[in-house]
């Protein structure tokens, strides 16, 4: 595997090995593997799209969430930390809305009153257009949840994203049948807007995300298809036909100043495929994620794009005028990997001490690894990606036959922050079965608080 350590006198990043131990979690050296805690305990045979949020109140209480899969229709299970992630609660499924059966595409998230969310769909059968996204709420962190409140219902939606802003607000986007669909609550999560389109592409937007801002900013980012958007940068090649996309995709990004009241138009910001096609039997879906830095306002968007003959790689582009103009492109992934070698799910943060960190996942010679890059220049750069586990795991064991061919993964995985220590949080199949796992990550400006 590639892109083993950083460089210790430019980040100093020091791992915590989450190991169960009477004296609690041990220092690794700098810039060793870390050792790897499951989450999940339970019957499912597998466990996708994981979502993971760190309590401000509380950094030690994280509260995850993840799709279960495998006995009976797909729901929902809910995790939850309250020692910084050294041992796990599995709460198992929440309780699913009166006249639905499966759940699906679930987000967590905390606001700055500590109180906790998760936002998921539900449905009478997963063919359904009778769909709707549903809010769970939690005063413990993550002990005991409320019943869920609908934000619509009735309705075809897909990938639900939630985030919490300032003051109470909520923000909820989907994808819906007439394009990017979004709702609000101002009374945390008690009640939600009407719902109304913000954005209506050619084609279905696909996996939209989520992330808000100071002084009430809010942005999605989201893939459409049939879009021209912006020529891409010199460092960023165009979906190259011998990289196998399944699908020609145009990145977006919608925003707003004023807690969601209003809209500006879709920014283009260039082509990306939404799936990667190892093999013809195989499909490696991926979308871009956001985020903001809840300091300066600065917009980053993370992305999978094709390059050399058969492989892809993470770029990331930054906005530090509330979404208006972007940066040219800068990787993030390792450069001078060999061909056929894809990186992809990424998911970025900016952490409590202003650093932009992505983890994301890396496909090569039919093994997925987890690797987190991080910069601590506002994104102009990054140090060498760190491979966190040392055990890359076979996708075949996931789900065989899933809706994406041979293997099937999820579309996208975890990752949070808080206090200084980052928390990836991802699905691995090393045990057989496709169980949720985590480490932590612990920066050196935080051994000093």
């Amino acid at each position: 595997m590639y892109a083993l350590h950083w460089p210790r006198a430019a980040i100093l990043i020091v791992l915590l090995q989450a190991l169960r131990l009477q004296g609690g979690i041990v220092d690794a050296r700098v810039g060793s593997a870390a050792a790897v805690v499951q989450v999940s305990h339970d019957a499912y045979t597998a466990h996708a799209e994981p979502s993971l949020a760190a309590n401000p109140r509380d950094p030690h209480n994280l509260l995850g969430a993840a799709q279960l899969i495998g006995v009976g229709p797909t729901v929902l299970g809910t995790f939850a930390s309250y020692d910084g992630g050294r041992s796990w609660h599995d709460n198992g499924p929440l309780p699913m809305p009166p006249g639905t059966v499966t759940g699906d595409d679930v987000k967590v998230a905390f606001d700055a009153h500590g109180t906790g969310f998760v936002c998921a769909m539900a449905t009478p059968s997963l063919s359904s257009d009778n769909r709707g996204v549903f809010i769970w709420r939690t005063n413990d962190g993550g002990r005991t949840f409320q019943p869920p409140v609908a934000a619509v219902r009735g309705q075809f939606v897909d990938h639900p994203w939630l985030a919490a802003g300032a003051s109470g607000v909520l923000y909820v986007a989907w994808t819906a049948l007439d394009g990017l669909a979004f709702s609000r609550s101002l009374d945390d999560g008690r009640h939600f807007s009407s719902p109304r389109i913000i954005a209506i592409p050619p084609d279905r937007a696909t996996v939209p995300m989520l992330a808000a801002g100071p002084s009430g900013a809010v942005y999605v980012t989201f893939e459409s298809s049939g879009q021209g958007g912006d020529t891409p940068d010199a460092d960023t090649p165009a979906t190259h036909p011998a990289a196998a996309p399944v699908s020609s995709q145009e990145i977006e990004v919608v925003g707003s100043t004023n807690q969601g009241h209003t809209f500006g138009p879709p920014i283009h910001l260039g082509p990306a495929p939404d799936q990667f096609a190892p093999s013809a039997s195989v499909r490696l879906p991926t979308g871009p994620s956001v985020a903001v830095d809840s300091r300066s306002g600065a917009v980053y968007v993370a992305y999978a794009a094709a390059i050399g003959i058969s492989g892809s790689a993470i770029f990331l582009r930054r906005s530090g005028d509330l979404g208006h103009t972007w940066s040219a492109a800068t990787r993030v992934s390792a450069a001078g990997v060999p061909d056929a070698t894809f990186a992809f799910q990424p998911q970025v943060i900016v952490d409590d001490a202003g650093a932009v960190d992505i983890s994301y996942f890396v496909l090569d010679r039919n093994r997925i690894a987890v690797d987190l890059a991080r910069s601590v220049t506002g994104g102009a750069s990054f140090e060498a990606g760190l491979a966190l586990d040392g055990r890359p795991f076979d996708p075949a064991l996931g789900l065989p036959g899933g809706k994406h061919g041979l293997w099937w993964i999820g579309d996208y995985q975890g990752l949070t922050a808080g206090s200084g220590v980052l928390h990836p949080f991802w699905n691995d199949s090393s045990s057989g079965r496709l169980e949720i796992v985590t480490t932590a990550v612990i920066t050196a400006a935080s051994r000093t608080r």
